[in-house]
């Protein structure tokens, strides 16, 4: 939206003079989203590229998002400091050599924003990025060579099927490429050298589903551009520069990048100081020529004093409001009517970092988040599309190990063609104990499975009977699981609890003060809550889903809606950390309702204490947060509607017994980040009522991970990093002895760090302090002990360093890792292996496969399937995690459906018939996509499934041999 109400005043036009000048100068008043509008205002003025750099990544994402406001997004370029550790493909590097790339070709002006970090990496050539992007298109003409080529060039990795961004896969006349800026891959089917159709596809399916005509598709990185020689500000040209606030830039980090990387210029920063204009809030000492404006801060003149509201509009006074919610503004009017105040003012949709007032136009700009003091909104600025749900595919490929139902555990070998009486058929080969081989033919294909389980399971001796004995065991111990949840399920059944009413305005209002972007998983979770809520029934659901994902959001809902009702709720955590951060996030999300929140656990002084206990008694505390604590005989409630429990897995057998015993017939909500798979939680349905979240919140970042020996220089670069963007380090250290020790190195490394230290046998004042310390920023480093394991939220702490990585289980890394890359910056993760330390070859496999799947809620994809296992064990008792080794994840989810079935009285039928016709090896060559399909023709039981499946197979490979097709066809005839 263009607002130029600047184009008269005299001091705007004494600016646009010196700026025609070419002079260097000041300009002093204001803070960023007043110099927003400012630049703003010259850029509609002037026929002129304009480039912005700020202090810090973060302050330059608060000017993106002010200046949008006042500019069309089409001319505002981003350009993010690139991975500096990770050469290859990460989304910031390509979002970097996207936006070069597009300015190269821009034939609009612009205005380039960024900040030093950034600007000191030289480019390629403009000439050479021009020729780097290439455009496809429905009936164009390409040969397939050529793209492949490119595609080379460009660093996409070539793979059997595509799953991840980056990469590409080729069959006959079909392209698969994930390219980095779509959410899904793209389909390119080629006809001759002609493109005949491009299609978006599911990773999880494989299958396509939307028709597009165009698309562009850019390389990974700068590094496959073209050669980096050339400093940014000499590639464009008719520009302006502007250096925001620069008495605030750090230097340390770059200083120390520039020692390593030829690619950095330093002095690229001095050379624009000649020729910048600079713009600051305070006059600075090197200012010697400068335009004052006046400009006013907003924040004292409208605001909300806890029920009261200030509302200053002076005479005439133009205002124009920017808002996230439009009901927020509606609640805004209804206060003001509500007390009488007059207003008048513009809404505008939008983010405006701070409200600003230039008294000599009588205009004035305020942020709706402001007044409500909302100041924690974080924006995604580098993914600006919606993450895909997780992935559930799961190929066999040669090396694998297997499961045969009635054999046992195996290694998939292939597929293998044998002649048997005159004929040429296919059969599985699975390599057992001793090197005995088992030929399955393909007909009882539906008897193997892949195994998911121990990194390396005991293979099975072939016609022994410790697989029959190994089934039965299993069997059994499912059996009496079942047993017990359908005795559970059944009395709970018989009960009634308390039903809580529909929502009213103000829990719809609650919901609406939400500051991101729900997610579908999201939404659905808290509507399964509610719905329990709202029945007789007695509600006892577990939620689970990634660190980060918005677990809490659903039971800070569920907590609104029980108080409403005039009943208490109960939020018990394991750790006292976690106590404390739930107790800080609660508050400051009911901080306008006249909710009372305390909290017990070790933390607080006895005293309190029993001030709370006395307060629980007479109904006087809404909600509790607390440890075992409030488990504890003292402890007596008056009315409690609604238990929550976070990670009860890390509760004891005792502690377990007490929560069933003190809270029966009441509202349980049980919270989880260990992931359970769909296949499990298909079984236990109606049994165990189970939500799952598994959609990455909009905009975030996979976490860079890097794994490796102990290096100081490594410790030192990761934290000057994230201080150089105001960020702040987790530094993992698990032994409390030497936990001081750590610290005076950290010190040494790094001396103008603020650092401190937490751990779990400090004093409990002296933990709330240190960590109200570091959620407040007054921290730059912790070295802390694993209590910061769970549940903790620092929205600006997105480095973690663990310091012997060895020590931790897969997902414990995993756990870990999810403290950080919560919000929407960029995360590092370090897993650090201390010097001359011998490393097993299976603590080597753990640790590396920490490092390739770091993509958000990759937690369900693993080699880490080993938190799937252990999400089991944690629903259904720790015993199982040996049970689902003996045979395989798929096999003992089989066996649960099966039970479960039988205990509900339902009859399972299996009704697959034989699969007796090959599929040519010509056609498909890869063994596993094979096995994949002769698995899904198995499964085939009516004509529309089949023809779904041929189209699925002329989706994936371009065309399917007739032959093919009239044995698919002919195999459901013989069905039906």
């Amino acid at each position: 939206m263009e607002l130029n109400f600047l184009k008269g005043n005299r001091r705007f036009n004494e600016v646009l003079y010196f700026l025609e000048s070419g002079e260097s100068f000041y300009i002093i008043g204001g803070e960023i989203s007043f110099f927003a509008f400012l630049i703003s205002s010259i850029f509609h003025s002037l026929e002129k590229n304009l480039i912005v750099i700020l202090p810090s990544e973060k302050d330059a994402e608060k000017f993106y998002f002010d200046i949008v406001n006042f500019v069309a997004k089409d001319y505002i370029k981003f350009l993010p400091c690139p991975d500096y550790t990770e050469e290859g493909n990460s989304e910031t590097n390509f979002e970097r050599v996207k936006t070069l790339i597009d300015i190269a070709n821009s034939e609009n002006k612009f205005i380039l924003i960024s900040y030093p970090s950034a600007i000191v990496k030289k480019i390629p050539k403009f000439k050479e990025l021009k020729n780097k992007l290439l455009k496809i298109e429905k009936d164009y003409e390409l040969r397939r060579d050529n793209f492949l080529n490119f595609l080379f060039s460009s660093g996409y990795e070539e793979k059997e099927i595509v799953e991840l961004p980056g990469e590409f896969a080729r069959r006959g006349g079909v392209i698969d490429v994930f390219p980095l800026n779509s959410p899904f891959p793209i389909r390119i089917n080629f006809s001759g050298n002609k493109i005949e159709s491009i299609r978006k596809f599911e990773v999880s399916s494989q299958k396509s589903f939307e028709k597009i005509e165009t698309f562009l598709i850019y390389p990974l990185s700068e590094f496959y551009a073209g050669e980096e020689e050339r400093d940014i500000f000499s590639e464009i040209e008719n520009k302006i520069i502007f250096l925001i606030n620069p008495t605030e830039m750090k230097f340390e980090y770059l200083e120390m990048i520039a020692k390593k990387k030829e690619c950095v210029d330093l002095n690229i920063i001095d050379r624009i100081k000649k020729e910048a204009v600079f713009l600051a809030s305070k006059i600075s000492n090197e200012a010697k020529k400068f335009l004052y404006f006046n400009v006013l801060k907003t924040d004292e003149r409208f605001k909300f004093i806890g029920e009261n509201i200030i509302w200053q509009q002076n005479e005439g006074e133009k205002i124009f409001l920017f808002y996230e919610n439009f009901l927020e503004i509606e609640k805004l009017k209804k206060i003001l009517s509500e007390k009488k105040i007059k207003y008048d003012f513009e809404e505008i949709a939008g983010i405006l970092s701070c409200g600003f007032s230039i008294p000599e136009e009588n205009i004035t700009f305020l942020s709706l988040n402001e007044i409500f003091s909302k100041y924690k909104s974080r924006h995604p600025l580098l993914k600006k599309y919606k993450t895909a749900p997780l992935s559930t595919w799961t190929e066999i490929k040669e090396g694998d190990y297997v499961v045969h139902i009635n054999e046992g555990i195996g290694i998939f070998k292939g597929m293998e063609k044998i002649n048997v009486n005159g004929n040429e058929e296919e059969f599985i080969v699975i390599e057992y104990d001793k090197g005995d081989k088992l030929y399955v033919p393909i007909s009882q294909i539906s008897m193997v499975h892949k195994y998911i389980g121990s990194d390396s399971p005991k293979l099975s001796s072939l016609g022994s009977k410790t697989w029959r004995k190994i089934k039965e065991k299993v069997k059994n111990s499912i059996k009496d699981i079942a047993s017990e949840l359908y005795k559970l399920y059944v009395e709970r059944k018989k009960e009634t609890g308390f039903k809580f009413p529909p929502d009213d305005e103000l829990q719809i209002e609650f919901e609406n003060d939400f500051i991101y972007e729900e997610t579908e998983d999201q939404l659905k979770a808290i509507k399964d809550v509610k719905n329990d809520m709202m029945s007789e029934k007695i509600m006892d659901r577990i939620v689970c889903g990634d660190s980060g994902y918005g677990k809490t959001e659903v039971a800070m809902r569920a907590s609104f809606k029980c108080v409403l009702s005039g009943k208490q709720v109960v939020v018990l955590v394991p750790t006292t950390v976690l106590a404390l951060q739930h107790y800080l996030t609660f508050k400051e999300r009911f901080s306008k309702y006249p909710v009372i929140i305390e909290m017990l656990s070790r933390l607080v002084p006895e005293r309190k204490q029993r001030e709370i206990i006395e307060k629980l008694k007479e109904g006087k505390i809404d909600i509790i947060i607390g440890t075992h604590r409030l488990l504890q005989d003292d402890v007596i409630f008056k009315d409690v509607g609604l238990l929550i429990i976070d990670e009860e897995q890390r509760f004891g057998v005792l502690q377990k017994e007490k929560i069933k015993t003190n809270f029966k017939k009441i509202d349980v909500l049980t919270l989880t980040a260990t992931p359970i798979p769909r296949t499990l939680n298909m079984a236990l349905s109606g049994l165990v009522d189970i939500s799952l979240i598994e959609t990455p919140p909009i905009g975030r970042l996979s976490v860079v991970t890097y794994v490796g020996r102990y290096d100081e220089n490594i410790v030192r670069e990761a934290i000057l990093r994230e201080m150089d963007r105001n960020g702040q380090v987790f530094y993992l250290h698990n032994y409390i002895y030497d936990i001081e020790k750590v610290k005076e190195r950290l010190k040494r490394i790094v001396p103008f760090a603020r650092i401190e230290i937490a751990h779990g046998r400090m004093k409990p004042d002296e933990i709330a302090n240190v960590m109200r310390k570091f959620e407040d920023g007054k921290i730059d480093v912790l070295v802390a002990t694993t209590i910061v394991e769970n549940g903790l939220d620092i929205p600006n702490a997105n480095t973690l360093i663990v310091d012997n990585a060895l020590k931790y289980g897969l997902a414990d890394l995993y756990q870990l890792r999810g403290r950080v890359g919560r919000y929407k910056w960029r995360a590092y993760a370090y897993f650090l292996i201390p010097q001359n330390f011998p490393v097993s070859k299976k603590a080597m496999e753990r640790l590396k496969a920490i490092q390739e799947f770091t993509s958000p809620g990759s937690g369900y994809k693993i080699a880490l399937k080993d938190l799937e296992i252990r999400g089991a064990g944690n629903i259904l008792g720790r015993e199982q995690h040996g049970f689902i080794e003996m045979v395989g994840f798929n096999l003992y989810c089989q066996f649960w459906q099966e039970i479960s079935a039988y205990m509900k009285g339902e009859e399972i039928k299996e009704e697959r018939k034989e699969v007796t016709f090959s599929i040519p090896e010509e056609f498909i060559k890869s063994p596993s996509m094979r096995f994949y399909l002769y698995r899904e023709i198995s499964k085939l039981k009516t004509k529309d499934e089949a023809e779904a499946l041929i189209n699925e197979i002329i989706d994936k490979f371009g065309y399917i041999p007739e032959s093919l097709k009239q044995n698919i066809l002919a195999f459901v005839e013989n069905v039906l």
